[in-house]
């Protein structure tokens, strides 16, 4: 994000261009969506005058960041610490940043014409360019190396991770391209704002070009993101926010805040922007509803997800680095008649009790999705809320399950659900892929499943038992066990949770014993802080995935970590799950 972005030159659309569909969209930015709080993260006086600009997240769980007038790259822990590490080059103006498939970080040097690695322990190795270039903006790629534009250079850039690097030319006119990201086809997909258009790159180096179409004046397509619905999103100096399917199609967003506005998808299936004029923070929707959320502090720089389900992004001037949380920060339980009672900042979408609906048999699971939920009775039936959408269950199929229903996981995206039996039978409906069951591979559980957990990404899915045994399905990893570790718990487990990585899990027991596996941490049990009021009957994760809370049969909710305490709620019948 520099001022570069100013652009005064202005051509015609190169004969290059594919015919794609093009739609005209007419969703202006609404005022104000859910209360979004922005913190603020103080730099070093020394920082605060040299314009942090890019920021991604590292594997080591802190964000790292770049400065364009000061001869360093920065980490930031989650808690706001800040850390400079130097950079070799003197006013090498580092640029756009990110997370290679090597666990390492690599960003851009637009004045020094160097692409630089650093460590995460903060060793930074440069790798200058043949030609000069000025790269700028750079991405991960799919086939292992790191991607980058050229931004005086009609160029695209690769990287290996030993620092070979290869540069593919960029038919057409004019200065080079800007922004760039890896779409869901496997290709790189780049913004060319002096021609008007966003390219597409394969990793062998065929360039194809689709052509953003004008509203109000010429398209000047910025920075790019590959987003939750498989399409690539744009920030566009037209003042509108486009979205371009891998086929081609563009439909463009008129938003008065895309001005060169840093962009990247959440955690909450949705885009965020990080204005740059006006300053403020924008959310867009998979369809295109645009919110304004907050105003910031000064002109917006690059935009991340961080770990927790937070953004971060940084303020040019000012310099500072901010973050806020996406989402949920509590929790919901239902319990055996229906009802639903969100705590917390979960907004409510209805429950059966308040449409007067009783179930056939008891509801004794919720999982939700964003913006909604979903229900599931121990036979298998299922009542959808929000935008949790109802694609069907055991009782309208005419199906009764063997072993009765004890866990239900919806997708992140509200397009699917997955049952799973006391005996492990597992019931896919929508979009929920079916990645295979207990009786599917012939196996008889030691005790019976007693509930289910989708991976975040929701490539998998494991089941429990009660003994505390764990089965894995997909992408989800097998961690470790109770009966692998030869422990008897000493009451009977009644869940498991993913972590927010899903690299881990945890178990917690009808006592409120927790068991962690994998980088699930332990943050406390109910036996070690004087017992439980009542049974519990779930554990929920806070979204940072250091804490967590343990629900009870009556309505109570204990905290560990950094779970934030919450009283006791009325309930109208027996607690039976969780979620968050």
């Amino acid at each position: 994000m520099r001022s570069v972005r100013s652009r005064s030159l202005r051509v015609g659309i190169a004969a290059l261009a594919l015919a794609a569909p093009l739609t005209a969209a007419v969703v202006a930015a609404q005022p104000a969506g859910a209360a979004v709080t922005i913190v603020h993260h103080a730099l070093p006086v020394a920082d605060q005058t040299v314009q942090p600009n890019g920021i991604a997240e590292g594997a080591d769980g802190n964000l790292w960041f770049t400065y364009s007038y000061r001869q360093f790259v920065a980490r930031i822990t989650p808690a706001g610490v800040v850390t400079d590490f130097p950079v070799p080059t003197f006013n090498a103006s580092a640029d756009a940043i990110t997370a290679g498939p090597d666990g390492n970080l690599w960003f851009t040097e637009f004045q020094a014409n160097k692409i630089a690695r650093v460590t995460t322990a903060g060793v930074v190795t440069e790798y200058a360019l043949p030609a000069g270039g000025s790269p700028q903006f750079i991405t991960a790629g799919p086939d292992g190396a790191v991607w980058f534009t050229e931004e005086s250079a009609r160029r695209i850039g690769r990287i290996a991770p030993d620092g070979t690097i290869t540069e593919f030319p960029i038919p057409g006119p004019n200065r080079g391209a800007e922004g760039i990201a890896t779409g869901s086809d496997g290709a790189l997909w780049f913004t060319d704002p002096a021609n008007s258009r966003v390219g597409r790159l394969t990793t062998a180096g065929a360039v194809s070009y689709v052509t953003v179409p004008a509203l109000v004046r010429q398209s000047t397509p910025g920075q790019i993101a590959a987003g939750p619905d498989g399409a690539l999103w744009v920030t566009d100096d037209q003042l509108s926010v486009d979205r371009i399917t891998t086929a081609g199609a563009v439909t463009v967003y008129p938003d008065p805040g895309a001005s060169g506005a840093g962009i990247a998808a959440g955690p909450d299936g949705a885009l965020w922007l990080s204005g740059e004029s006006p300053a403020v923070l924008q959310r867009v929707t998979t369809s295109g509803v645009i919110t304004n959320e907050a105003t910031l502090s000064g002109q917006g720089g690059q935009i991340t997800a961080g770990p927790g389900g937070t953004m971060w992004f940084t303020i040019l001037n000012p310099g500072e680095v901010d973050s806020f949380q996406v989402g949920s920060q509590g929790f919901r339980t239902t319990s055996a008649d229906g009802n639903v009672y969100n705590v917390g900042t979960d907004p409510s979408y209805g429950s059966l009790t308040s449409l007067g609906v009783h179930p056939v048999r008891p509801v004794d699971a919720i999982s939700s999705c964003t913006g909604g939920y979903a229900l599931a009775g121990t036979d298998g039936a299922v009542y959808a809320f929000g935008a949790a959408g109802y694609h069907g269950s055991l009782p309208g199929l005419g199906i009764v399950p063997a072993r009765p229903v004890v866990g239900l996981s919806v997708t992140g995206t509200c397009d699917g659900y997955r049952m799973v039996g006391a005996d492990g039978g597992v019931y896919a409906f929508g979009a929920a892929p079916y990645l295979g069951s207990l009786p599917g591979l012939g196996i008889v559980p030691a005790r019976p499943v007693v509930g289910t957990a989708a991976t975040p990404s929701g490539s998998g899915y494991w089941m429990a038992g009660a003994d505390g045994g764990v089965y894995g399905f997909g992408g989800a990893g097998y961690h470790g066990s109770l009966p692998g570790l030869g422990i008897n718990p000493a009451q009977p487990v009644v869940g498991v949770t993913s972590t927010p990585s899903g690299n881990g899990y945890w178990l917690v027991g009808a006592d409120g014993g927790v068991y962690g596996f994998g980088d699930a941490g332990f943050y406390g049990s109910a036996p070690g802080s004087g017992g439980t009021p009542s049974p519990v009957v779930g554990l929920v994760a806070t979204p940072s995935g250091t804490g967590y809370w343990l629900l009870t049969a009556d309505g109570h909710a204990l905290p560990f970590g950094d779970a934030s305490a919450e009283a006791p709620y009325a309930h109208t019948a027996t607690v039976t799950g969780a979620s968050a």
